[in-house]
């Protein structure tokens, strides 16, 4: 029994071995064809297990430093390096030691390095390149010289000078280095990736418009060789999404980003960027889609990740999803007024209107003036009968703004009043407007209303001719605000049984919209007040051509016998 354990166990083993070797090749074949995201799946499992053996070791060292992750690429290859110190080795552990950030542990042993071989001169370029990492480009530029001196027609030696120069920011020579490398060397896509750059900036600080497009040009020119050339090179489309954001082409990073998240998912600050650039061009689903995992992971841009979010559903018209998003952006960051805007008009849109008012308040409580919002915010609480609060919103506006709705504020100052039963106040706040807008007719129908409500019935019969005398002279006086006196004026007189007057306006009425239904009926109802039987019927007859359906014409035409 315990044979067959322990030979079951052996069978085990020899599996798991087995299939890390596979992985191992498997991931070699990959890194062939330069396609790292299946590399660095495939080695998994060999990492698992426990790597054996420099080559393997060396192999996911590069698969790391590849696949951006240079401290675990750092690890494999100091193993690698206790079993076999070749020069090739120690050369990309130090880079590895560089780019995770371990300065002087790289200048370290690439210094012991050039004491045992200083006329190597790609090792000088290894300690040039870790020197430009630490931005210490005098000491880089120093090395990069001695590697020349060396071997002026090594192509590595002129992609080096490309790079002192891109990072001294003199971008012209960096683009003759660059060229020269590949001049030497065709196959070398870095110098291509880093010449492409070189272009797009000489194009951005080019001022004449027709070299700059030029320039520009070349740059695309070299991404696509880049593409063709290595469409699997993930630090390509890195740094041509990096440079097109930087130039705020959106369009273009969005896209060079995406294909480089395809290929590195795990860089959380590449698909921040992709984020951004996929918003600012108006792709929000797909900036939805990044921001979770930006959220997620990476802490510095949590608070904005968050809220873009939100934002991101708000202008894709998802409300519901847009206000669950502002909820969370509100537990883990800080809103600003814009924000609180967008929460409540979310939140209005998605059927929560107390939400909505408790984030409009925040919205206008903020340092910025919302003119616009506490004018819309105002209305929204008149709607819901909100008098009280509509009016304290439309005086905050008047102090804030100075501007033609801060004039209309003051005479829904009054109506709000007025639908508030409270007259006097109403009658104050609308005789303001009408001071400031004298020749506004719907002003001065709430001024006749209040009247009316305070039974000050002759100052509102008054006020509402005053208007008709003014507004049948008047061209560009509204029609519906002539039909509304008219028919407040008719209908206060049929109160008092006037009948000639009702009459009298009703007529007036038909001069100026024959076509008015109620004018119509208005001039019946004066007929029949004063006896006169057949231009009563008349008058209901000409209602019923234009309201068929109308009851009261209908029920008078019988109750007259017409």
């Amino acid at each position: 029994m315990h044979k067959f354990i322990v030979f079951s166990a052996v069978l085990i083993f020899s599996a798991i071995v087995a299939n890390a070797q596979s992985g191992v090749e498997q991931a070699r074949k990959y890194v062939e064809s330069r396609d790292y995201s299946a590399a660095y799946a495939a080695i998994q499992p060999a990492v698992k297990s426990g790597l054996t053996g420099a080559d393997a070791l060396i192999l996911a060292g590069e698969i790391y430093l590849e696949f951006d992750k240079p401290d675990s690429a750092a690890v494999f290859l100091a193993k690698a390096r206790d079993m076999n110190e070749t020069q090739e080795i120690t050369r990309i552990y130090a880079k590895a030691l560089s780019k995770s950030g371990k300065h002087g542990e790289a200048f370290e042993i690439l210094r012991k390095l050039l004491k045992k071989d200083n006329k190597e001169a790609l090792n000088h370029l290894a300690l040039a390149e870790a020197y430009l990492e630490a931005d210490s480009l005098r000491q880089g530029e120093l090395e990069i010289m001695l590697a020349r001196d060396i071997d002026k027609n090594l192509a590595e030696v002129h992609y080096a000078l490309g790079n002192l120069y891109f990072a001294q920011n003199i971008f012209e020579l960096a683009k003759n280095s660059f060229e020269e490398a590949l001049r030497i060397n065709p196959s070398l896509v870095d110098a291509r990736i880093k010449l492409a750059g070189s272009y797009l900036k000489l194009a951005n600080a080019e001022m004449d418009e027709a070299l700059s497009n030029e320039l520009f040009s070349r740059s695309l020119k070299e991404w696509n060789a880049v593409a063709q050339q290595d469409p699997n090179n993930a630090r390509a489309w890195y740094e041509q999404g990096k440079i097109f954001y930087m130039a705020s082409k959106w369009g273009e990073s969005a896209k060079a980003f995406y294909k480089y998240v395809q290929l590195r998912p795990e860089n959380y600050m590449a698909r921040w960027y992709l984020a951004q650039a996929s918003f600012k061009i108006g792709q929000y689903d797909s900036a939805a889609v990044q921001l979770p995992i930006v959220a997620e992971h990476i802490d510095s841009v949590r608070g904005k990740a968050v809220i873009m979010l939100a934002q991101a559903k708000f202008e894709s018209r998802k409300f519901s999803e847009a206000t669950v998003a502002y909820k969370d952006a509100e537990k883990k960051t800080e809103l600003d007024v814009n924000d609180y805007e967008r929460f409540g008009t979310a939140a209005i849109l998605s059927g929560d209107t107390s939400l909505a008012i408790k984030n409009f308040y925040a919205a206008i409580d903020g340092d910025s003036k919302k003119c616009g919002l506490m004018y819309r915010f105002a209305h929204l609480l008149r709607s819901r009968k909100q008098y009280g609060e509509a009016i304290s919103v439309f005086k905050r506006r008047i102090e804030s703004c100075n501007d033609s709705n801060s004039t209309e504020s003051r005479l829904y100052i009054g109506i709000s009043y007025y639908s508030d039963a409270k007259y006097d106040s109403a009658m104050l706040a609308t005789r303001e407007y009408i001071a400031m807008q004298p020749d506004n007719l719907y002003g001065r129908i709430i001024l006749a209303n209040c009247f009316n409500a305070l039974k000050q019935v002759d100052s509102a019969k008054a006020t509402l001719i005053n208007i008709i005398e003014s507004g049948r002279t008047n061209a560009s006086a509204r029609k519906n605000d002539m039909e509304n006196a008219f028919a407040t004026l008719c209908g206060l007189y049929l109160d008092t049984k006037d009948f000639g007057a009702v009459l009298k306006y009703g007529k007036q009425w038909l001069e100026y919209n024959p076509e008015s239904v109620t004018a119509n009926i208005y001039t019946a109802v004066g007929y029949q007040g004063n006896g006169d039987k057949d231009n009563a019927c008349k008058y209901y007859r000409e209602t019923l051509k234009r309201d068929p359906n109308n009851k009261t014409a209908k029920d008078n035409l019988k109750k007259l016998g017409c």
